[in-house]
């Protein structure tokens, strides 16, 4: 009886609770022959108890056989049932899991190679311009760059270099100049 209490929390659907009651029957069934062997023994009638036990028995035991053999199967198809739901769940949460390493993967690499074109272009911004600045020895020029970052920082350094290097040749010039006219006032 204690078994069958504690299973009744366990009821999986209505043919578990069918197959419960089944057992709880064939037990009742028991436990009424054993009181009547009981009471007859009791009242010292062996032979009696014998004779319903020996009555009892072989369709006691088959009916009770029977119910116990019918609900172990009934509860060992659910768990069939159970493992191959928990089967398919673990593959497709696989699945899943695969697909969204892949997902992240491939926004990773987006993300990478975005930020690798966008540092590149900024540099060989740079580049581009100190190379035009070299070649063509221009003190007015400037390298644009729009974005506001690091880049944009070694842009307006280098800006701020050309236009030091600018006043500081135009102020050579200037004072060369001055020392050309001083010069020739005093020759």
């Amino acid at each position: 009886d204690e078994g069958l209490k504690k299973y009744e929390k366990m009821i999986s659907d209505d043919k578990d609770a069918e197959l419960l009651k089944k057992d709880k029957e064939v037990i009742a069934k028991y436990y009424v022959m054993l009181d009547e062997v009981l009471q007859v023994s009791r009242q010292n009638r062996t032979d009696e108890a014998r004779m319903i036990i020996t009555k009892n028995r072989d369709n006691l035991v088959a009916v009770a056989s029977k119910a116990f053999e019918d609900h172990l199967a009934y509860n060992i198809k659910l768990s069939d049932e159970g493992s191959a739901a928990a089967t398919s769940y673990k593959k497709t949460a696989t699945i899943m899991m695969i697909v969204t390493s892949l997902a992240v993967l491939a926004v990773l690499a987006f993300i990478g190679i975005t930020i690798r074109k966008n540092v590149m272009s900024g540099v060989d911004s740079i580049k581009d311009g100190m190379n035009k600045f070299v070649e063509t020895r221009e003190l007015n020029f400037r390298i644009s760059y729009d974005k506001n970052n690091e880049i944009k920082e070694m842009v307006d350094s280098f800006n701020k270099l050309v236009t030091a290097l600018e006043n500081t040749i135009n102020d050579a010039k200037r004072t060369s100049g001055e020392n050309a006219s001083v010069s020739s006032e005093l020759s």
